[in-house]
């Protein structure tokens, strides 16, 4: 990350809105002959909407595509979804999203013609919006069968609609074909009721559920929305890993990072995924059992005249522990209680990854360290053994699918962390490159307010992310 990108993630104010966001786009739908119309969004406030809910005619779908394309829009692939999909941007330091319709379905069940929808369309401050019998129905039909009851922040719109009058035939048009004029009837008589009544809405939503199952289509709909996310071969989202040395700005980056992406359609998950703390299981008793600094086998080897390279701290208690058989009682000794300590480790972290990773349906999972936490004792001081069975085990633990580094200057972890001295946090740095050069990380200099550096991030990879993502969807 530059510091002219710093610089320019800062001056960008997140969250946000800068003005036309969404105005050109639609204006550009309609250079290109698109038949459009807003949803739910007032057009008057475009300029504050950051999710634009589209309705598009059913066979001017692909030129919407192309058209979404140019203006810097992705998909975001969801199986679960049916003639609906969503388009995101990263841009001036907030997301941009587009839900486009292709049909008017809600949790997989189509209540509407979208075709009629678009035809009687009228168009307010020069934008097609749906007509008033199609708007009551859909806020309804949207709230009944997705919401479950009457959104607070619909019931001024949908008032004013049954004030201003609809008609009987229009909406005649509209229900007949999904057998839904008893309900719509229903809903607009006692209306005031299901305002204030849960469990009339939940009543009411049974009865049109029931209507729209008989139609094939809505059966397979149903079918994928309910069931389509989790019937698949690849479950696991995309998982963000953040490794560095203490006082790096893991924790601080994971929180902006999550922050960010909490309103967006990514909505990460979070996991502490370090080998030193935050246990799911009773491993109190497993911990005692960490091995020492020195490793008794190779003192045994060295005292019995084989080759074995030894460091310092070795070499100390060889000169200490000169009797054979002492020292082949303790190598047996730790080398049990080594492995028992790493057979406990080994099952609470696939414990914490398959509960948190594995089972999660979010699309993303921001991860505050990784198992080569293993590497440092007690997350502190590197261990000077063990190296090759540590390195089998992060081959056979699996793998995120991103490795964010982050380090810093030592003149700035010391005022985040003056316990830390400069040996340590250096020693730290020297082993966290090494080992995880294979993984290719992705290096971030946190000299910067994370919120700062995490914009600077995104401009740069969430298209990565959004790949990563539709491929796994």
């Amino acid at each position: 990350m530059s510091e002219s990108q710093v610089i320019e993630a800062v001056r960008a104010p997140a969250g946000t809105a800068p003005p036309g966001v969404f105005r050109p786009l639609l204006q550009a739908l309609a250079a290109a002959s698109v038949r459009h119309a807003l949803l739910r969004d007032d057009p008057l406030a475009l300029d504050a909407v950051r999710d634009l809910d589209l309705l598009v005619h059913p066979k001017d779908v692909t030129a919407t595509f192309t058209v979404l394309d140019e203006a810097g829009f992705r998909l975001k692939r969801d199986r679960r979804l049916r003639r609906k999909w969503v388009f995101v941007r990263y841009r001036d330091g907030r997301f941009d999203v587009v839900d486009l319709h292709g049909a008017c379905v809600q949790n997989g069940l189509e209540y509407m013609d979208a075709a009629l929808a678009i035809e009687r369309a009228e168009p307010t401050a020069g934008i097609p919006c749906l007509a008033r019998e199609d708007a009551f129905l859909h806020l309804l039909l949207h709230n009944l069968i997705g919401k479950r009851h009457l959104q607070a922040k619909h019931l001024d719109r949908l008032r004013e609609l049954q004030a201003i009058g609809l008609d009987p035939a229009r909406l005649r048009l509209q229900t007949a074909r999904y057998g839904l004029d008893g309900i719509v009837a229903t809903a607009r008589h006692e209306f005031a009721t299901l305002v204030q009544d849960t469990d009339a809405c939940r009543t009411l939503r049974t009865a049109a559920c029931r209507a729209l199952w008989r139609r094939p289509a809505n059966i397979w709909g149903g079918f994928c929305y309910r069931w389509g996310d989790r019937l698949r071969v690849q479950r696991r989202p995309v998982v963000l890993a953040l490794l560095g040395p203490d006082g790096s700005g893991k924790t601080s980056f994971a929180d902006a990072l999550q922050a960010h992406l909490d309103d967006s359609p990514f909505q990460p998950g979070r996991v502490y995924m370090g080998s030193w703390g935050h246990d799911l299981l009773p491993m109190r008793q497993a911990r005692r059992l960490v091995p020492p600094q020195v490793s008794h086998t190779r003192l045994l080897l060295r005292r019995l005249g084989m080759p074995a390279a030894v460091s310092t701290e070795e070499e100390a208690a060889l000169v200490e522990r000169r009797n054979p058989v002492r020292l082949m009682a303790a190598a047996i000794r730790y080398t049990l209680k080594g492995a028992g300590f790493h057979t406990a480790i080994a099952v609470e972290m696939t414990y914490r990854y398959v509960r948190h990773i594995a089972r999660s349906r979010r699309p993303v999972v921001i991860s505050d360290r990784w198992v080569h936490d293993l590497e440092f004792r007690q997350g502190k001081v590197p261990f000077v053994h063990g190296q090759r069975t540590r390195g089998l085990w992060y081959r056979l633990f699996p793998a995120p699918d991103a490795i964010l580094y982050l380090t810093t200057p030592y003149d700035l972890v010391e005022k985040r962390k003056p316990q830390l001295d400069r040996r340590q946090f250096e020693t730290m740095d020297a082993v966290f490159r090494t080992i995880l050069a294979p993984q290719h990380p992705l290096l971030l200099v946190s000299d910067a307010p994370p919120e700062a550096m995490v914009r600077a991030f995104l401009t740069q990879n969430w298209e990565r992310i959004l790949e990563r993502c539709n491929r796994r969807a």
